[in-house]
């Protein structure tokens, strides 16, 4: 795989929340909107495109979407929030390669991640909440989330995108603090707390 070098823009403090399905994360950006915190506040992309655009037209919507949230930011936006950010993509991506053999998306996702990261938000924190995939799978089977994304029902699909947050997200960005947070062994309350209080440290006024 390809190694990604950039140079990160310190004007603004770009927070991504980052994980593996019913980490916790979207729960986490819910309640703390609520905060009173003072930030700009970007929920989770979602596009359905099965069934309506093939694979390589897909990637491109994709893309374009990402450009598309980085030009909504206002200019007086000195600290971002996201529920997840084009890293999950690189880690789609990549998960789908590990699991299938079948790179281009991958090679194409990072290409246009090293060439388009001034017309993109790349994070300059990263908060991954762990679990390991076979929690993934469980609760989401348990929320009844069984017709999401196919591949989240896919164990093997779950632990290569887990490596790819312990292994090549550290390779990624390289200039950018990456915390991760245990949100399996403790209280969610607990796990709350932690993610607050490093997003606070965070704040750029």
């Amino acid at each position: 795989f390809e190694k990604i070098i950039y140079s990160t823009k310190l004007m603004k403090s770009i927070i991504a929340l980052e994980g593996l399905p019913c980490s916790g994360k979207t729960e986490f950006f819910e309640k703390f909107k609520t905060s009173g915190v003072e930030m700009f506040f970007i929920p989770e992309l979602y596009m359905d495109a099965r069934d309506k655009v093939n694979a390589k037209d897909a990637r491109a919507l994709y893309t374009e979407a990402e450009k598309d949230k980085f030009k909504k930011v206002p200019k007086n936006a000195h600290t971002i929030l996201c529920d997840r950010s084009y890293i999950s993509t690189l880690g789609f991506s990549y998960a789908y390669g590990k699991t299938f053999w079948e790179y281009s998306t991958y090679d194409y996702n990072t290409k246009f991640f090293s060439t388009n990261h001034d017309a993109i938000l790349v994070p300059t924190h990263v908060i991954v909440f762990r679990i390991p995939p076979e929690e993934s799978l469980r609760r989401s089977t348990e929320k009844g989330r069984t017709e999401d994304v196919a591949y989240w029902q896919n164990i093997q699909f779950l632990s290569n995108f887990a490596a790819f947050y312990e292994s090549d997200l550290l390779k990624t960005l390289i200039k950018s603090k990456i915390i991760f947070v245990d949100a399996l062994n403790i209280h969610p309350e607990q796990v709350y707390g932690q993610v607050d209080q490093s997003i606070r440290q965070y704040i750029r006024k």
